[in-house]
């Protein structure tokens, strides 16, 4: 069945490629000077380091990262050997794709109507060596969150061999095709992401759920507060009934209302049911040092294990004037 909502987002060296398929129609947009190999040169200058660095767990100076990421630009194939290397790769993910998707949506609405982009997708998938080549699933799950910050009920997904790279060029000659492709079955499922909208203090109730697994086993009045990310396990052969209560400000179905309540039948993954109540939109503390401890914590609540790292990074010197 292809006629579900897809929202893909493809990291190229050169560029990022983002593609929507929907019942109402298609489109693609691909944004040149913005990749994370040898598009990272004209992106930094566009963007200034800080927009990077505001995503680091750890304080790198914005030196550092102009000098990384022109060496990564040099030789955009190498794999990051170090934890401070990965994390400073996925920051830029994450700056990449919030601005890819806000020039996308933004175009997409004046020139197709808001008809033609759904406020929820069925299926968001992440495309690029930078996010197949993760080491642990939850940091490519983590930047896709971070820099697309999409809201509802929908299937996470990574295209691990690369498939979703032609479809800005396969949307523009047939549609169907490129909504076919998104939805092949070569997919590395996640899982599937609740998340909000809204933004209300940490600590707050945010939602409650009830889940329902095919062998009838139940899992009830499971409190979430506001600000955290949590893990519910649901392997990729089960599927579960949840019942979501979101409590006010937050809401799961716009046309519902805050409050509103959702019940979805979902399918598992890699990583399970992965609950987002952050907010939409994300808002990061104005302070660094709170700022860096807050990414820290949200990595803890995945289970991804993080040291700040003592080396520094290899780098080829360079002039930011």
């Amino acid at each position: 069945n292809y006629n579900i909502r897809v929202l893909g987002a493809d990291m190229g060296s050169a560029g990022t490629t983002l593609v929507a398929s929907s019942p109402h129609g298609q489109q693609a947009m691909t944004h040149i000077e913005m990749g994370v190999g040898c598009g990272l040169p004209p992106f930094l200058r566009q963007t200034g380091a800080q927009a990077v660095r505001r995503w680091l767990p750890f304080d790198l100076p914005p030196t550092e990262v102009w000098n990384a990421l022109h060496n990564k630009a040099i030789y955009p194939h190498t794999v990051p050997q170090t934890k401070q290397a990965l994390h400073l790769e996925l920051a830029t993910v994450r700056e990449i794709l919030g601005r890819a998707w806000a020039e996308a949506a933004r175009l997409w609405s004046e020139t197709g109507g808001d008809g033609r982009i759904p406020r929820q997708w069925d299926l968001v998938v992440g495309s690029g060596q930078v996010l197949a080549n993760a080491p642990n699933l939850a940091l490519a799950a983590l930047a896709l969150l971070d820099g697309l910050q999409q809201v509802g009920v929908y299937s996470l997904a990574l295209d691990a061999k690369g498939l979703l790279g032609m479809l800005g060029s396969v949307a523009t000659v047939s549609p169907l095709a490129a909504a076919q492709v998104a939805g092949y079955d070569s997919l590395l499922e996640l899982g599937v992401v609740v998340a909000p909208l809204g933004v209300a203090r940490p600590g707050k109730t945010a939602l409650k759920l009830k889940i329902t697994f095919d062998d009838e086993r139940e899992i009830s009045n499971v409190t979430i507060p506001a600000g955290v990310l949590q893990l519910i396990p649901l392997k990729a052969d089960e599927k579960a009934t949840l019942e979501i209560r979101p409590r006010r400000p937050f809401s799961l179905h716009p046309p519902g209302g805050a409050g509103s309540g959702l019940i979805a039948e979902v399918n598992g993954g890699a990583l399970g049911i992965l609950i987002d109540t952050r907010g939409r939109p994300l808002l990061l503390p104005e302070g660094e040092e709170a700022r860096r401890q807050q990414i820290r914590e949200w990595l803890e609540q995945l289970g991804i294990p993080f040291d700040v790292p003592a080396a520094p990074l290899p780098s080829e010197q360079h002039d930011e004037s």
